[in-house]
C-alpha cells in the first residue's frame, strides 16, 4: 500500500480539528491535465537496482546491529573503529581550561568528535599508555575563548572494545515478534516487495514533468495547509501560528509558507500524475476492490471499519490511494519483477566491525 500523500496527512490532521471538513467529495482535475503535464514511459518504468540494493542492506543491517556484539580487547593496539575508555587532561599554555579534561570517557576512533589529531594519534596506543597529544584548536571553534590556541591533551588508554555486527539470522527476526515475518527469507521478501514499489513510484512520479501548476488545486490545498497550521496554534496549544512554526524549527514564517506551497506543489504535481494515467489507461475500481482495499487501508492507519476511515477522510481520498495502488501494480507487471524470487544481499549483512560507540 502506497505511503500516504501530503494532500491526505493534512486531510487526517484537518479532520482532527474542522469536524467533517475531509468528507468533500468533488470531482478533481476536471479538465486536461495534457496542458499541466507530461509523464515519462509508463507502465516501463525505470527501477533503481542502486538505491534497492542499498535499502534492503540497510535493512538487514539495522536488524543485524540491534544484536551486535561487543568484545574487550587485550591483545593489540588501537585500531581505527575501535572503541577506547580513555582519561585526559588538556591544557593551555600550562594551564587546564574549563571543559578539556575528562575521565572514564568512551570514544570511537573514526567517528571524529574531538578536535583534527585526537583520535588518530590514539591509534598504535595499549592499554595502560599515557601520552601526550600537542594539537591546535582551529580558528573557527566554538568556543572563542580557545579557538586557534595551542593545547597539550595528556591522554590514558583504560580499555579498548570492538564491536561486531553478526550475520542476520532467523532468530533475530522471530524477536521481532511481528506477523509480518518470521524467518531471514521472509523478511528480505517484505522489504524487497516494499521498496520495489516505493522505488518505482518514485521513479514514475521522477519522470512527470509538470508544464504549469493549476492555480485552483494548489491553493486550495496550500490554504487549507495554512488554515489547518492556524487552528491547531489556536485550539491544541493557544499560541500563534509563527510561535507554533517557529516551535517546529522553521526560522520564520516566511519560511514555513514557502515550504508549505512546495508541498502542496509536489502533491498538485503526484495527484495530477496519478488522473493523468488512471484516465489514459481506464483503471477503474470495482466495488469489490473499493471495499476490501479500502478496508485495507482503514486497518493500517489504525481505523476499524471502512465506514469509519470514510468519515475521516473522505471516499474520494481512498479512492485515490488505491489508484496510486494499481499504478504500481502495473509498473510490477511491465518490469516482470518476481517478488517469490530468492533476495540477495551485500555486505551488510556479513560480520563486519562498527564504529559505534559502546
Amino acid at each position: 500500500m502506497r505511503k500516504l500523500s501530503f494532500v491526505l496527512a493534512v486531510l487526517l490532521m484537518c479532520t482532527v480539528i474542522f469536524t467533517g471538513c475531509a468528507s468533500k467529495e468533488e470531482k478533481i482535475y476536471d479538465y486536461d491535465l495534457k496542458e499541466y503535464i507530461t509523464v515519462g514511459t509508463f507502465p516501463k518504468v525505470k527501477l533503481d537496482e542502486e538505491a534497492l540494493q542499498k535499502a534492503i542492506d540497510d535493512a538487514v543491517k539495522s536488524i543485524a546491529e540491534k544484536n551486535k556484539v561487543t568484545t574487550d580487547v587485550t591483545d593489540r593496539a588501537v585500531a581505527k573503529g575501535d572503541t577506547v575508555n580513555i582519561d585526559y587532561v588538556g591544557k593551555i599554555d600550562g594551564k587546564e581550561f574549563t571543559g578539556g579534561s575528562a575521565k572514564g570517557t568512551n570514544l570511537t576512533i573514526g567517528s571524529n568528535k574531538f578536535i583534527a589529531g585526537f583520535e588518530d594519534g590514539l591509534i598504535g596506543w595499549n592499554i595502560g599508555d599515557e601520552k601526550d597529544l600537542n594539537l591546535v584548536f582551529p580558528e573557527d571553534y566554538s568556543n572563542k575563548d580557545i579557538a586557534g590556541k595551542d593545547v597539550v591533551f595528556t591522554v590514558k588508554i583504560n580499555s579498548i572494545k570492538t564491536e561486531t555486527i553478526p550475520e542476520l539470522t532467523d532468530k533475530m527476526i522471530e524477536d521481532l515478534k511481528t506477523d509480518d515475518y518470521k524467518t531471514v527469507a521472509e523478511f528480505l521478501k517484505v522489504h524487497r516487495k516494499e521498496n520495489v514499489e516505493d522505488l518505482l513510484w518514485k521513479g514514475f512520479l521522477d519522470s512527470c514533468k509538470v508544464t504549469k501548476y493549476p492555480e485552483k488545486e494548489t491553493k486550495e490545498l496550500y490554504n487549507k495547509t495554512i488554515e489547518t497550521y492556524k487552528a491547531m496554534a489556536i485550539n491544541y496549544y493557544g499560541t500563534t501560528l509563527q510561535n507554533l512554526v517557529t516551535g517546529y524549527g522553521y526560522k520564520t514564517l516566511d519560511d514555513f509558507f514557502a515550504e508549505t506551497l512546495a508541498n502542496s506543489r509536489d502533491t498538485v504535481k503526484e495527484e495530477m500524475a496519478v488522473y493523468y494515467i488512471v484516465r489514459e489507461h481506464k483503471i477503474e475500481i470495482s466495488d469489490e476492490d473499493y471495499k476490501t482495499l479500502g478496508l485495507e487501508m482503514a486497518k493500517e492507519n489504525n481505523y476499524k471499519t471502512l465506514e469509519e476511515y470514510e468519515n475521516y477522510v473522505g471516499v474520494e481520498a481512498i479512492k485515490y490511494n488505491i489508484y496510486k495502488d494499481k499504478i504500481v501494480e502495473m509498473a510490477v507487471k511491465a518490469n516482470a519483477i518476481d517478488f517469490d524470487s530468492p533476495v540477495e544481499t551485500s555486505a551488510a549483512d556479513k560480520k563486519q566491525d562498527v564504529t559505534t560507540a559502546a
